[in-house]
């Protein structure tokens, strides 16, 4: 049996986190003006981002959305996975908590 603890003395390297660049109010309502301008073409994209701006998910969240997820009636939509790549694949992940549920979109999706 070990009588100490072999790390006691070891210092922890210090974590540097990168403070995140958001959008401005400004700069969302732009980007939301230009898509009105876009071609069909790009409505996929539209969707993502529009979706990212006004609900905050995350990249993986967005992406593991799939047509289920989306109650249509009272329009909200349900995070129930993850999509994330690791070593050029891609891996579906099922939430580990209570699926998200975004109520206050319905205001934009009439």
């Amino acid at each position: 049996m070990v009588k100490e603890n072999p790390c006691k003395d070891v210092t922890l390297p210090s974590i540097k986190t990168k403070e995140r660049e958001i959008y401005t109010l400004d700069e969302v309502q732009r980007m939301l003006e230009l898509f009105e301008e876009e071609s069909e073409a790009n409505y996929k994209y539209m969707i993502f981002f529009t979706l990212a701006a006004f609900t905050g998910l995350r990249r993986g969240e967005l992406l593991g959305l799939e047509w289920k997820d989306f109650d249509w009636d009272s329009k909200v939509p349900t995070v129930f996975s993850t999509l994330a790549l690791n070593v050029a694949e891609l891996h579906r992940r099922h939430s580990d908590c209570e699926s998200h549920n975004f109520s206050f979109l319905s205001q934009y999706f009439v």
